[in-house]
């Protein structure tokens, strides 16, 4: 869940829950999320981030869908695993500034067939266009590990190089999807 990742949930963002949606980690759990051996699940994901409008020259409000298409490498102390993550938000975003303000509600499909509906925010991003770094932290609001933190860590890039003559349409996101 970067932008795409915010824009995710998963990010949750993106995951906003990334995001996901979104997607994400509060600055309290930080350091358990550094520790995946210590989390109930740690993948990394993949996906891509679509903004509505394109991301354009002069700071703007956009909307943003967030889906993550694989998950590897996935450790922790549940045998469950994510089979789909999905976030949609917003952010205020640019071609050549910060990108901020982002909120974002994630779902989640897990290996058992159960779902997971997570809230987040940021607490950090260095993303502009939609490329960037982000940390998008969230927490579980229903559903399967109700109550739980969520975190997504991350990297989008842009599909374009975003201009006036060429806006943003879409990007992906690699990004360390934990949750405590």
């Amino acid at each position: 869940m970067h932008r795409t990742a915010r824009r995710s949930v998963a990010g949750l963002s993106a995951l906003a829950l990334a995001a996901a949606a979104g997607m994400w980690v509060s600055p309290a759990s930080a350091a358990p999320m550094a520790h995946p051996a210590l989390s109930l699940l740690s993948c990394t994901t993949h996906g891509t981030v679509t903004f509505h409008p394109s991301i354009t020259v002069g700071s703007q409000l956009i909307n943003f869908t967030y889906t993550a298409t694989s998950f590897t490498g996935c450790t922790g102390t549940t045998a469950l695993r994510p089979i789909s993550v999905t976030a949609t938000g917003t952010e205020h975003a640019q071609c050549t500034g910060a990108t901020t303000d982002h909120t974002a509600t994630g779902h989640f499909k897990w290996s058992d067939g159960t779902t997971s509906t997570a809230a987040g925010g940021e607490t950090a991003e260095t993303k502009t266009g939609g490329s960037g770094t982000e940390d998008l932290p969230g927490t579980i609001t229903s559903g399967t590990f109700a109550g739980h933190m969520t975190g997504f860590v991350g990297t989008t890039t842009d599909a374009t190089t975003c201009s006036a003559a060429t806006p943003e349409p879409n990007a992906t996101v690699d990004a360390l999807l934990t949750i405590i």
